[in-house]
């Protein structure tokens, strides 16, 4: 018999009922929490009754944990007829998903779980070489839907738990407006979700001890998801690894990311937020910027890096805006290359706040940015591969900052320095300094110099 535990809240709402959290161990092998506000007591019960019918309902079709669930047959018998439509909804997404992120996400990977399972089991390691050949041939294995009938490739097993809670939340939720659209609720599955209404959501840095959450506010009827965030993993002898494997190799994720998404659906977060954890810092958070997706990086060192519609939505504990408009000059030279950049915050004793940019991927011409490399790079280089991006053109460019540090963090000093430091093959190394105070309205320029052209920061408190 299924056991379930409510939760009181100490929030009233209307028809003077008390608002109850309710929350549930028994689907998808995790835990679901409900809210429901502005209804009655009874209605309350009753939108729960309605939840885990749905969750019951989808659980027999979708979990993996379930042997007798529609997805665990179809794996074992390799073929379904009459097959429920959310599972071919299912993996119609997985598919789509799989495109649009260039295989960093995938659902055919059913059969390299067990693979490190036996391996952490007897303590051998696997090969490497055969996971991969098992890996890559798994990439292009046929999934055939016929009407409502499915058929899998013999060798193919899938595993739709990278998309699976969020299409659950994503059913439960439409039931839910359907009968409650003038109340607020919300519904979280295992760490994902969707909300009904304006709720606060926040994440908290797995990788920094007592981090301040990260939180936005005030969003209307929204979905979310992260990944890369738990502390599974596989321990074979000394060797620890992630229980996030590489799609291309089937090899755990070395030092995983960790990703928090917003979506409009929370399907398609989830997909999202499990092919981030799969890229390294600099491609996830491409990824997030090209399709215009409010993401969260959390690095394995515990740095915070935020896609630009995160920061254009997260307002609410801003100090201040900056803007740094930087020039690259443009030299007539037969043997040109695009320079190295690194643009960074410090304090006024040179303690580095906030690492704003690094463009160029080499450590051998980061180390040519001595004043950076010095102060900041060779401390902490082996996470700047999450952060380097590709060298740009000669022009102007533009960067912005929202008061935080490193790490999420609001930044609680005034007086600070923007330092930028360039460095060119064939060329020399500049660099040049702006002291501001962060409370103060201004606009400060600076001639170029050598490798650093016309320099303007823009600090709006």
């Amino acid at each position: 018999m299924m056991r379930f535990v409510v939760l009181i809240a100490a929030l009233v709402c209307g028809f003077n009922a008390v608002a109850k959290q309710y929350a549930t161990t028994a689907y998808l092998g995790t835990s679901v929490q409900f809210t429901i506000e502005s209804v009655s007591a009874t209605e309350q019960d009753q939108a729960f009754e309605l939840v885990k019918q749905a969750l019951t309902r989808l659980d027999t079709i979708l979990s993996r944990y379930n042997k007798s669930s529609y997805l665990s047959i179809l794996n074992r018998e390799k073929q379904l007829k009459n097959a429920p439509v959310e599972l071919i909804d299912v993996l119609k997404l997985c598919q789509q998903w799989q495109v649009s992120t260039t295989n960093h996400f995938s659902c055919r990977l059913g059969s390299i779980l067990p693979i490190w399972q036996q391996a952490e089991q007897t303590q051998t390691m696997p090969s490497r070489i055969e996971v991969r050949r098992e890996a890559r041939s798994l990439r292009d294995k046929t999934i055939l839907i016929n009407g409502s009938h499915i058929t899998l490739d013999e060798e193919l097993t899938l595993d739709v738990n990278g998309i699976a809670k969020g299409f659950i939340i994503d059913k439960v939720y439409d039931l839910l407006v359907a009968r409650y659209s003038e109340s607020r609720f919300k519904i979280d599955i295992g760490g994902d979700g969707r909300h009904y209404g304006a709720w606060p959501i926040a994440f908290t840095n797995p990788n920094v001890k007592n981090a301040t959450q990260v939180m936005l506010t005030n969003l209307e009827n929204h979905a979310y998801a992260a990944s890369g965030l738990a502390f599974r993993h596989f321990q074979i002898k000394h060797n620890t690894f992630s229980h996030i494997f590489a799609p291309r190799d089937g090899w755990p994720i070395t030092k995983p990311i960790g990703a928090a998404v917003i979506a409009k659906t929370t399907a398609n977060a989830d997909a999202i937020a499990t092919a981030l954890t799969t890229m390294n810092g600099v491609n996830a958070i491409d990824w997030l910027n090209k399709h215009d997706v409010a993401g969260v990086l959390f690095l394995p060192d515990g740095r915070v890096v935020y896609s630009k519609t995160w920061q254009q939505r997260d307002v609410s504990k801003h100090k201040a805006k900056l803007t740094f408009d930087y020039t690259l000059p443009e030299f007539d030279i037969a043997d040109y290359r695009k320079p190295y950049v690194a643009i960074w915050l410090s304090d006024t004793k040179g303690n580095p706040i906030k690492q704003m940019a690094i463009l160029g991927d080499s450590e051998r011409w980061w180390q040519q940015s001595r004043r950076w490399w010095r102060k900041v790079g060779r401390k902490e280089n082996s996470v700047f591969p999450h952060l380097a991006h590709a060298t740009r053109k000669p022009g102007q460019h533009s960067i912005s900052w929202f008061g935080e540090d490193d790490f999420g963090q609001v930044v609680t000093e005034n007086e600070l320095i923007l330092h930028i430091e360039v460095s060119r093959e064939h060329g020399d190394t500049s660099y040049q300094k702006l002291p501001f105070n962060l409370t103060k309205q201004a606009t400060i320029t600076k001639d170029g110099k050598g490798e650093i052209g016309q320099l303007s920061l823009t600090i709006t408190p």
